[in-house]
């Protein structure tokens, strides 16, 4: 399925849902309109490493969204979409720190490995440290793991959450949008909402 597709889906499906079910305390998933290429290009040059080919096609598709399945923001050249994940990204920094500062009380790079390396039970991510698309208010991110490039130009995308680490991984941008409209499509399936 197509990135245009999947997103088409997910608004559709998700703003059914959040219609229904009040307690989400979202009214809407909000797309925008489509960034254009010259957009796309000098936002990706401004990120620590270029965005996937699977995320400039989602930029074209909505430059960014809001309410994404749940409650999220997703990464676009909106205001609207960046100050959350600043805001969320900056708060992870202040959090994690505490964890990878070096014995002279600096972040240093090996600090960090330690970190994300980790224990067989719990596997941590240094937000601040990769490229962060997606947060929400309650310690939620979706981050590309940026330490392998596949050929295609991909990276796995890592859901990450305070509480438990590094909670599931994706093998790219597309996956993770074909996982998040599964989930969707479930629950509209099992609450016998009609998604037309």
């Amino acid at each position: 399925m197509e990135i245009r597709a999947l997103v088409e889906r997910l608004h559709t499906g998700t703003n059914v849902i959040y219609s229904r079910e009040p307690n989400w305390k979202v009214n809407e998933m909000t797309l925008f309109p489509p960034a254009q290429d010259a957009d796309i290009r000098r936002m990706s040059d401004l990120l620590p490493v270029p965005l996937p080919p699977s995320y400039r096609e989602f930029l074209r598709v909505t430059n960014g969204c809001l309410g994404f399945w749940a409650r999220f923001a997703l990464l676009g050249g909106t205001t609207e979409t960046q100050e959350p994940i600043r805001i969320a990204t900056q708060d992870a920094t202040d959090f994690l720190e505490q964890y990878v500062r070096g014995p002279d009380g600096s972040v240093t790079t090996d600090a960090i490995l330690q970190f994300e390396r980790g224990d067989d039970l719990d596997e941590q991510l240094y937000v601040p440290g990769h490229l962060v698309f997606g947060a929400n208010q309650g310690g939620e991110f979706f981050v590309f793991d940026d330490r392998e490039t596949r050929a295609d130009g991909e990276y796995e995308v890592v859901h990450y959450k305070y509480d438990t680490g590094v909670y599931k991984r994706f093998a790219d941008f597309e996956t993770f949008l074909k996982a998040r409209w599964e989930m969707v499509d479930k629950r509209l399936r099992e609450k016998g909402y009609s998604s037309s």
